[in-house]
């Protein structure tokens, strides 16, 4: 496989998802203000539903982190 397609592969990856966590928050914030959702609920809907996509963000920090010290 080239180069440049495994390089538009990886980053088209990362814009999507990227793309993806981004509408959840929308989808998440627009959840709350539809319900009137007070601000403990608000608190505890962006944590619980949050947590998949930190995990996703942290994941490719930590990965980017090793692979840049030689890991």
């Amino acid at each position: 496989m080239s180069d440049s397609l495994l390089w538009i592969e990886q980053w088209g990856v990362y814009f999507g998802i990227g793309f993806l966590i981004v509408f959840m928050f929308y989808v998440i914030w627009d959840l709350i203000k539809e319900h009137k959702v007070g601000k403990l609920g608000s608190a505890i809907l962006f944590m619980t539903l949050g947590m998949g996509m930190f995990g996703f963000v942290i994941k490719g920090i930590i990965h980017v982190s090793l692979t840049s010290s030689g890991v």
